[in-house]
């Protein structure tokens, strides 16, 4: 854990297991790591990379929440929340290039959610795959090799879902933006409570 947080202070990009599928991850603050993580990816910088907390209130500064979004946030599934940034935050230009809104997750991997307490922020992070590609071990190995930690054996079973991805900026009317059927029967529960 202390080899990862030193290469996350150093403003370097890392390959970590999460909740979902493996991503590629760098400190939330850091401009160079965030513009990295686009170029590795071949991503469009128009497409907001999303943002991984320990726990809300790590996150509850950064974006206007309301009731619908506090409890995906805390729900007992890794939900993205996209919701509406707050004015005059000092976030990487790259992390939402487009508009004002944010991607938000709240970690449930404890290995995860203990890095990210020691770190001090949240990461930020998208899926270890080049764009537009399923994810797969060997494009993992083949694109993104360097990136893993040292002596981590890094194994996957990508049978793993993403995680549903739900739009919250229409204030108490959430849109179901990416799951699966049955992550979307949840979600419909959740969002009726």
């Amino acid at each position: 854990m202390d080899h990862i947080i030193q290469k996350l202070k150093n403003e370097e990009v890392i390959l970590l297991p999460t909740d979902t599928v493996p991503g590629l991850c760098c400190k939330m603050s850091s401009n160079k790591a965030v513009q990295d993580i686009y170029t590795l990816k071949r991503r469009e910088f128009n497409k907001p990379l999303a943002i991984i907390a320990s726990d809300w209130r790590m996150v509850e500064k950064l974006f206007f929440f309301n009731r619908n979004i506090l409890r995906l946030l805390t729900a007992d599934i890794s939900i993205t929340v996209i919701a509406q940034q707050r004015p005059n935050l000092n976030l990487p230009r790259y992390l939402n290039i487009k508009n004002q809104t944010i991607a938000l997750r709240i970690t449930k991997d404890n290995f995860l959610k203990k890095l990210i307490r020691k770190l001090g922020e949240p990461i930020a992070a998208t899926s270890a795959n080049l764009s537009g590609n399923q994810p797969s071990i060997a494009e993992l190995y083949r694109e993104f090799a360097e990136f893993i930690p040292k002596n981590y054996n890094f194994t996957y079973n990508f049978s793993k879902t993403a995680s549903p991805i739900i739009d919250c900026t229409i204030w108490n009317k959430a849109k179901i933006i990416r799951a699966d059927q049955a992550q979307r029967n949840l979600l419909k529960n959740l969002l009726a409570k």
